[in-house]
């Protein structure tokens, strides 16, 4: 039985050698994890101009033409890659504003996991509201944190990379990761419980 960051690597070795199925597979596969990372990334500034799906299906398409370029380590290390896209787009599209003269610096925020709801459809409509509520609660939550804070949240909870994965590329031991990440989100926690009140 492979474990899913088996089947991520045979995902990515068999895009990278053009296998259309594959590809389609890996799309499946991390879409809603692409998406989230976009919302959370996109805070208040971009979100009433441009719509969270279509900077996650641009990331996707162009994630796959430059797969090639991409060297595997673990399903983490590729949707940090992918995240790493997904920043890059979101500052292109604010130079974009910018250079359109447009001030985005007055926009509404928005929600960060919307589109990233279960699709279920035994849900009722009450759990339905109850887990959009809840987002609700974590996204304003999340608008207060410092931004170190938010990037170790997201880079462990949301992109799914190790401890020891985030160590590397801090340069910080991966205990001093975990009990930062530890710290974040007690601060999360007292932020949401706040939020409730």
């Amino acid at each position: 039985m492979h474990s899913p960051d088996d089947k991520t690597l045979v995902l990515v070795q068999a895009a990278q050698q053009g296998d259309e199925q594959a590809r389609n597979a890996l799309y499946e596969k991390h879409w809603r994890k692409v998406l989230s990372v976009v919302r959370l990334r996109m805070g208040g500034l971009l979100r009433s101009r441009m719509e969270s799906r279509d900077i996650m299906q641009s990331v996707m398409i162009e994630s796959m033409g430059s797969l090639g370029r991409f060297k595997y380590e673990s399903e983490g290390a590729f949707v940090h890659w992918l995240s790493k896209m997904v920043e890059n787009k979101l500052k292109d599209k604010v130079d974009y504003l910018k250079a359109q003269k447009r001030n985005v610096a007055l926009e509404e925020p928005g929600g960060f996991f919307e589109d990233n709801l279960a699709d279920s459809e035994q849900a009722t409509p009450f759990a339905n509201l109850r887990q959009v509520e809840i987002v609700a609660q974590l996204e304003q939550a999340l608008t207060h944190l410092e931004k170190d804070d938010r990037e170790l949240i997201i880079m462990n909870k949301v992109e799914g990379l190790s401890y020891a994965e985030i160590a590397r590329s801090s340069g910080r031991t991966p205990e001093a990761i975990r009990k930062a990440i530890a710290r974040a989100m007690a601060r999360l926690s007292t932020c949401v419980s706040q939020e409730t009140y």
